[in-house]
């Protein structure tokens, strides 16, 4: 029995360490993404989708920070992840129709307005 628990507390360990390193990251993310320090901001929940693929605020606002820099075909792939993952989330479809705006793409950007309405 004792064989079993030890392996169970290191893993416990381990997971509580990684949700700690999480929590931190998301917490300085934070931090640079109200300063509007987007370059750091994103840095920092590149970090956090590491460890939860799935947090969709954490997806808006990465690709928030990534549009704020201009890395469109980043945000695009960020978006198109986040809407997978939330349908109906109008912030993204808004902006992922201005995305498709700023980069000349009118007709792409048509549709993804109009979900966002």
């Amino acid at each position: 029995m004792r064989y079993i628990i030890i392996p169970l507390l290191l893993l416990g360990i381990a997971f509580s360490a990684t949700v700690q390193e999480s929590n931190s990251d998301l917490t300085l993310a934070e931090a640079y993404y109200a300063q509007g320090d987007w370059k750091n901001a994103a840095r920092s929940y590149d970090l956090v989708i590491r460890e939860d693929t799935e947090a969709p605020f954490v997806l808006q606002k990465l690709s928030y920070s990534l549009m704020k820099m201009r890395h469109e075909d980043r945000a695009r792939i960020v978006l198109d992840r986040l809407i997978e993952l939330q349908p109906d989330n109008e912030v993204a479809h808004f902006n992922l129709g201005l995305l498709y705006w700023r980069t000349q793409r009118p007709l792409m950007a048509i549709p993804c307005f109009e979900a966002a309405c």
